[in-house]
C-alpha cells in the first residue's frame, strides 16, 4: 500500500481521518453549547445562549434530544460498527495505527472462540488456523488485508432499503395513521433483533432446547384494497356505457362533455306557472 491515506475503508478506522469521530464530536459541541450553530436555535427567543437555556426550558430539553438521538445512532449503527470484528483488523496493516491499538485487536482476535466472531472474514480465518500475529508479518496476507480494505465502500443501501419496507408498510396513497405506522416499524425492528439473537445462540449451542421461531411468509402479490365508487363516477361510467352503445364516441378528458354528464344527472325541477 503507497499511501494509506488514499484508502477510505482505513481513513474511517483511523481517529486521525474518521469523519465519524468529527461527526461526534461536532454534536457533542451542540450539546455543550460551545457550536456557533446554536445560534440558529436560540436566535429567535434570545440573545445568548445562557439566556436560552434559563428561559427556554423545554425548548432546550427538545434540542438535546435530538442531538443525542442523532450521536447515539452514528455511535451504534456506525463507529461500534466499525471498531469490531472483521473490520478492526484492517487496523493491522494501517501504519498509522499505534501498537498499543494494534496489539489490542490482535488480542481479541486471537481471545474470541469461532461461534463468538463474526460470520465472514474474521471466521473464516480462524477455520483456516490463521493467527494475528502472522497476518502483522504474513506479506501475504497483509496485502489481502490492503486489498479487502480498498475493496470495501461505504453505501447507502441498508437505508433505502428501510425506505422501502416504510413504504411497504403504507395503504395504495402512501398514507397512514402514525400510531400503526411506528408501531409496525417497532415490531419489525424487534422481530429482526431476536431472529438475530435466535442465529447467535443456535451457533454457540450444539444441541438448543428451543428452536427459533419460523418467521411467518408473505405473501407474494398482497390483494389491493377495494374502493367503493362514487356517486358520480357511477353516472359517468352509466353516461359513456349508454354513448358507446349508441355509437358516439366520448371523451372524458373533454370538459364541456364531462359538464354535460354532470348536469344529466342533476333533476330539473319545473318552474311554477
Amino acid at each position: 500500500m503507497d499511501n494509506p491515506l488514499k484508502v477510505p475503508m482505513l481513513d474511517m478506522l483511523y481517529e486521525g481521518t474518521s469523519p465519524l469521530l468529527v461527526s461526534l464530536q461536532y454534536i457533542a459541541s451542540l450539546l455543550d453549547g460551545t457550536n456557533d450553530r446554536l445560534l440558529l436555535a436560540f436566535r429567535r427567543s434570545s440573545a445568548s445562549y445562557q439566556e436560552w437555556c434559563e428561559a427556554q426550558g423545554s425548548e432546550v430539553r427538545k434540542c438535546r434530544r435530538f442531538f443525542l438521538a442523532a450521536g447515539l445512532v452514528m455511535y451504534r449503527r456506525h463507529w461500534l460498527v466499525y471498531h469490531r470484528l472483521p473490520w478492526s483488523l484492517l487496523k493491522i496493516v494501517d501504519p498509522r495505527t499505534s501498537q498499543s491499538e494494534r496489539e489490542a485487536v490482535m488480542a481479541e482476535f486471537d481471545d474470541a472462540a469461532d461461534c463468538c466472531l463474526p460470520p465472514g472474514l474474521a471466521r473464516q480465518l480462524r477455520q483456516c488456523g490463521i493467527t494475528a500475529q502472522q497476518l502483522f508479518e504474513d506479506e501475504d496476507l497483509r496485502r489481502f488485508l490492503c486489498w479487502v480494505a480498498e475493496l470495501v465502500g461505504q453505501q447507502i443501501v441498508d437505508l433505502e432499503w428501510r425506505h422501502g419496507r416504510n413504504r411497504s408498510r403504507s395503504h395504495s396513497h402512501g398514507q397512514t395513521r402514525m400510531d400503526s405506522f411506528v408501531a409496525r416499524a417497532v415490531n419489525a425492528e424487534a422481530r429482526m433483533l431476536h431472529q438475530a439473537r435466535w442465529d447467535l445462540q443456535r451457533l454457540r449451542e450444539t444441541q438448543p432446547a428451543v428452536e427459533a421461531p419460523t418467521p411467518e411468509p408473505r405473501a407474494q402479490h398482497e390483494k389491493k384494497r377495494l374502493r367503493a365508487s362514487t356517486a358520480a363516477e357511477l353516472h359517468l361510467w352509466e353516461f359513456t356505457s349508454a354513448k358507446r352503445a349508441q355509437g358516439q364516441k366520448t371523451n372524458m378528458a373533454s370538459a364541456p362533455l364531462r359538464t354535460s354528464a354532470m348536469k344529466s344527472q342533476t333533476p330539473t325541477t319545473p318552474r311554477p306557472s
